[in-house]
């Protein structure tokens, strides 16, 4: 069974005129079952964010068809689909208010209304999942960039997220906490979709991939098939992942040494 359905999605941004709209995504559609982890590419502005925003109700008045779990993606549910998908920010800082990590990851349980005891339970859960149970008192102001990633990403956990959406996840990252960040993400079960520019971070996280251009999906297909092709990704205004670049021909040979054999 597909838990994320989407036919003939379509939206854009209305203009000063309200009378006209600006299509970013035009009639899409794709599928996406248990536990797959999906990356979605593209040149700036081709809607990247926008179809995660759509996904957790963020952006409202697309047409066409966007369930979860067989749930459409509308006002009235938007209580139900945010618990079971989480939207983890690019930029950290705009997911994260309170004064601690502990206080910012239960604050989304608390606000549900649960005990205090289920509230402890599903928040210093999502701090082990995510590594960072030793920064539960830490003071948010005092945190390094990548740990507020991993912060942020385990406010949407503790409520038990099931399907996890990241807008360019290794933005600012420095090397060390992004092979973190990569190791973390792939020992996290359920759904994860990733937008990013970032090719390496993709194919170190993605089994799949999605490439967007002029509103429209040209390329779905396996990850490790598509960020190959050199010629596809500079036609859409990318490059070949950077671990490639200085290989030239030598594709083949660097995916048969394993760098990443899971998801092959």
């Amino acid at each position: 069974m597909d838990i994320i359905d989407v036919e003939h999605l379509t939206f854009g941004y209305a203009g000063r005129d309200k009378n006209q709209n600006s299509k970013v995504l035009d009639d899409i559609g794709f599928h996406i079952n248990e536990d797959e982890s999906v990356g979605i590419i593209g040149a700036n502005g081709v809607g990247k964010s926008t179809l995660l925003k759509l996904m957790v109700g963020l952006l409202p008045g697309y047409n066409g068809t966007l369930r979860i779990h067989g749930t459409e993606v509308k006002k009235e549910n938007l209580s139900e689909i945010r618990r079971r998908v989480g939207y983890v920010f690019q930029d950290s800082d705009s997911q994260l208010f309170m004064n601690t990590v502990y206080e910012d990851v239960a604050f989304a349980p608390r606000n549900y209304g649960m005990s205090e005891n289920e509230v402890r339970r599903c928040t210093m859960d999502a701090l082990r999942k995510t590594q960072i149970e030793d920064l539960a008192d830490r003071h948010i102001y005092r945190l390094s960039g990548g740990q507020k990633k991993l912060a942020a990403i385990a406010t949407v956990l503790s409520m038990g997220a099931e399907i996890l959406l990241m807008d360019e996840p290794s933005a600012a990252l420095d090397p060390r906490n992004r092979k973190q960040l990569i190791k973390i993400l792939k020992e996290l079960p359920g759904i994860k979709i990733i937008a990013s520019h970032d090719l390496d971070f993709i194919y170190d996280t993605c089994e799949r991939t999605l490439l967007l251009a002029d509103g429209k999906i040209v390329r779905d297909e396996r990850t490790r098939e598509l960020l190959k092709q050199k010629d596809v990704l500079e036609a859409h205004g990318l490059e070949l992942p950077l671990s490639f670049r200085f290989y030239p021909g030598m594709q083949e040979t660097i995916f048969g040494a394993g760098r990443n054999d899971n998801l092959v």
